[in-house]
């Protein structure tokens, strides 16, 4: 058995229970997204409180959500390996660095299973200019993903205000932006 064969066994022999959850989210996810396609839900009328997490960043300093509070925060759900996350990246960075200056974040949550040791080369390698952190394949507490990209628009009261499945398109996710800084500018 060549070295190549033998690393590939190995891995899918540490990781099949990770492939397997992996394999059932992206299955679910796809299915999900043929059905509906990429879409938004709007909380905007009735808007539910974001749960706090607490996450390692790629230097291993836990980051809170509410760290970000009086913020317009868009938690964004990805991963290296997801086509449409990667196809968006430009765009995200594009909305942050428009945003950045008037009290808007996006916080990347990488659900990558083998951690900063593949996030951290892509971070760099893209230039992503806004705080990434670590979840794994562990769900964070308040914010269901079945696919990816998911994200969620958090108003500066720490509100959720909109859902993103799929792929956001930018002009919508840009004006959802600015109406939620415009409401209570500090």
């Amino acid at each position: 058995m060549s070295l190549i064969a033998r690393r590939a066994a190995d891995f899918v022999r540490i990781r099949w229970k990770t492939l397997a959850g992996l394999a059932v989210v992206l299955a679910g996810g796809t299915m999900i997204g043929v059905l509906r396609g990429p879409h938004t839900e709007d909380f905007s009328e009735k808007p539910r409180p974001a749960a706090d997490f607490a996450l390692p960043d790629l230097t291993g300093k836990t980051v809170r959500l509410s760290d970000f509070k009086g913020q317009v925060v868009l938690v964004d759900f990805w991963a290296t390996w997801c086509i449409p996350c990667i196809e968006e990246l430009p765009d995200l960075k594009a909305l942050y660095d428009k945003h950045k200056d008037r009290g808007f974040t996006i916080v990347g949550i990488s659900i990558d299973d083998m951690g900063k040791e593949v996030v951290g080369p892509f971070v760099k390698e893209n230039q992503v200019p806004y705080p990434i952190l670590l979840a794994g394949l562990d769900p964070v507490e308040g914010f269901p993903v079945r696919g990816l990209p998911t994200a969620y628009l958090i108003d500066r009261r720490g509100f959720i205000v909109k859902k993103y499945f799929g792929f956001k398109f930018p002009e919508q996710l840009d004006k959802d932006v600015a109406a939620a800084l415009s409401q209570g500018e500090p």
